[in-house]
């Protein structure tokens, strides 16, 4: 890997940290730690077209109150398996009401 694929990883690991409030590893086995996600970060030129294209459909697809989300499955996996796929945006927005709801019940 060079240098300036690890230095553009390094900084997308550290931007996906501050927006999560994650901590970012170094040498373990996720990239950041989180509270409840294992977050592995991946830094590409470009995303591949049928990820973003599945991802504007379901945008498209969307009422304001939900959250969209792609799940890809692999024929002959088991659906436990599945690859879900969502903005950013959202997850950040979905771990918020988990972690404030899990704080509500421990009250």
């Amino acid at each position: 890997m060079s240098k300036i694929s690890r230095v553009k990883g390094k900084n997308t690991e550290l931007a996906i940290a501050k927006i999560m409030k994650a901590k970012r590893n170094h040498f373990e086995a996720e990239d950041l730690r989180h509270p409840i996600l294992s977050i592995e970060v991946k830094h590409r030129k470009k995303l591949p077209v049928l990820i973003t294209k599945f991802m504007g459909q379901a945008v498209a697809a969307c009422s304001d109150e939900k959250i969209p989300c792609v799940v890809m499955h692999e024929g002959g996996a088991h659906h436990t398996d599945d690859l879900v796929i969502m903005r950013l945006y959202d997850l950040e927005d979905l771990v918020g009401r988990v972690m404030r709801g899990s704080a509500e019940e421990s009250e």
